[in-house]
């Protein structure tokens, strides 16, 4: 699981990266437009091929930023499921921690058995988790 979270977190940074590539372009673009405009004004004996390289340069503009969006958008989608899981680590960290003193309190035998199933739901078996959970509560075993 932890791979995958962090394929995830590498694709939300490549989103964000290619966003902000996509931002930089367009803003470059929107500066071209502009020449254009001022030089359409300046000559007016050139002012329609002026106007239309100033709109196709907009338009292009307009596509790099549609683009810079939607990138940012996949990063968002991206880092969701990265951040919940960090929720659900940081919830399963602290019941581990509360469990802990179960040999110093009565715990109940059903109370850990959740705990093991959040553990074992969330593809965290494999993790240290799991093992210090195994450690720190006898009724399991």
């Amino acid at each position: 699981m932890s791979e995958n979270i962090h394929n995830l977190q590498q694709l939300a940074n490549f989103y964000k990266n290619a966003s902000l590539v996509n931002q930089r372009i367009g803003y470059s673009k929107r500066q071209e437009a502009e020449k254009f405009a001022i030089l359409a004004i300046q000559n007016p004996e050139h002012r329609d091929e002026c106007l239309i390289q100033e709109q196709e340069y907009l338009r292009r503009a307009t596509a790099r930023e549609t683009i810079a969006e939607r990138q940012l958008e996949y990063a968002r989608i991206c880092e969701n499921p990265v951040n919940e899981y960090q929720n659900i680590i940081n919830n399963l960290i602290d019941l581990l921690n509360r469990i802990r003193i179960c040999q110093e309190t009565q715990c109940s035998n059903n109370a850990c058995q959740e705990i093991l199933n959040l553990i074992e739901t969330y593809c965290l078996k494999d993790s240290h988790m799991y093992e210090d959970y195994l450690q720190c509560c006898g009724h399991i075993n």
